[in-house]
C-alpha cells in the first residue's frame, strides 16, 4: 500500500497533517466527493477519469491498479473535485444537504452573538 503524504512531503499521521470527516463536512466537502479523492490516492482505474460515482469506483476497482508510489494529499485538487461532484448533483439533493449546513451556521452565528450581548 502507497504512503499518503501531506502538501510538504511528509508522510500522514494522527499528529501530522490529520482533519477529520467533520471538519470536512463543515466546509462543505460532499461525501461522495472526499470518498472519490481518497479512492484515487495510490489507485488508478486505467484510464484518465478522475471524477466517478462510488458505484463506478467499485465496479472499475481492481486491486492490481493499486499504485506503488506514495500519492500527495493535495487539498485544493479535493476542493476542485468536490466542485464536480457539486455540478453533477441534483438540485433537490443538493438543496436538502445544502439547510442543515445554513441552520447550524446561523445557529453558530446566533449564538455567538447573544453571548456577547449578555456579556456586555
Amino acid at each position: 500500500m502507497p504512503l499518503i503524504l501531506g502538501a510538504d512531503k511528509k508522510r500522514l499521521s494522527k499528529r501530522h497533517g490529520a482533519t477529520s470527516i467533520r471538519e470536512y463536512q463543515m466546509q462543505g466537502i460532499l461525501p461522495e466527493a472526499l470518498f472519490n479523492f481518497l479512492a484515487l490516492l495510490g489507485w488508478s482505474p486505467g484510464d484518465d477519469r478522475e471524477v466517478m460515482s462510488v458505484e463506478e469506483l467499485i465496479a472499475a476497482f481492481d486491486i492490481r491498479r493499486i499504485l506503488k508510489k506514495s500519492s500527495v494529499f493535495d487539498d485544493e485538487k479535493l476542493r476542485w473535485m468536490n466542485g464536480q461532484h457539486i455540478r453533477i448533483t441534483d438540485d433537490k439533493t443538493l438543496f436538502d444537504r445544502i439547510i442543515p449546513y445554513n441552520l447550524r451556521t446561523c445557529l453558530m452565528e446566533m449564538t455567538s452573538t447573544s453571548a456577547a450581548f449578555f456579556r456586555s
